[in-house]
């Protein structure tokens, strides 16, 4: 994916990203949920 090493340090904090981010953070967010996740 066409990451950054930012992304990925905001993505291990996702609640602090999604309300840093605002609009930017639901989208990355759920792209992370399912990678994370089952």
């Amino acid at each position: 994916m066409g990451l950054t090493d930012s992304d990925r340090q905001q993505a291990s904090q996702p609640m602090r990203f999604y309300l840093r981010g605002g609009q930017r953070g639901p989208c990355l967010f759920l792209v992370f949920v399912p990678t994370s996740g089952p």
